[in-house]
């Protein structure tokens, strides 16, 4: 029991420190088409991975039931045999290796899981950057440009004129009122 435990273990410890390069030669042996992020955009890649990481996350959760439950069994059927009951602890000891032989099957699942879903991670990192660096802030600035029909810097000195033009009416307006209060 314990060794398929240390088994698995070991196993998610060692996709943990596979570098990047690596993971990603064995995430295209897996199953390419399943772990291309290359055809999503950032938005449903980022959904697609989080029903990944998610179901990860689930199933962790259900494989610590089952060692909880694995564990009264376990308790059951050495409580059994205590009290002589040889019995009822074959039975325990059946529904024991039911619940064992399950909680290696998850944990099998889990490890290919978690896996892929490491793999999707690093691939999403990768598509967040290439997405912030494809953005070019010039091209789309001379895209804005030509949907308004005028530069930006034309804008700012419009702009600039159209302030002096609203300040020297302000002051014409404030010579006239003080003329008409003297």
């Amino acid at each position: 029991m314990n060794q398929n435990n240390n088994s698995v273990s070991s196993t998610k410890s060692d996709y943990a420190n596979l570098p990047a390069t690596l993971i990603d030669s064995v995430g295209n042996l897996l199953e390419p088409e399943e772990l291309d992020l290359s055809h999503m955009t950032l938005a449903d890649a980022k959904t697609y991975v989080m029903l990944y990481v998610t179901s990860s996350k689930q199933l962790e959760k259900d494989i610590n039931e089952l060692k909880a439950n694995e564990k009264l069994w376990l308790d059951r059927i050495n409580l059994a045999k205590s009290k002589g009951l040889e019995e009822l602890a074959g039975e325990a000891e059946i529904k024991w290796q039911t619940i064992n032989f399950k909680l290696s099957s998850l944990e099998s699942e889990y490890a290919d899981l978690k896996l892929k879903a490491d793999l999707l991670m690093t691939r999403l990192k990768d598509k967040k950057n290439e997405f912030h660096e494809s953005i070019n802030t010039d091209s789309v600035l001379m895209q804005l440009e030509g949907i308004i029909g005028q530069s930006v810097t034309d804008m700012k000195t419009e702009q600039d004129l159209d302030k002096l033009d609203v300040d020297a009416k302000l002051d014409e307006l404030k010579k006239k009122i003080n003329k008409s209060n003297k």
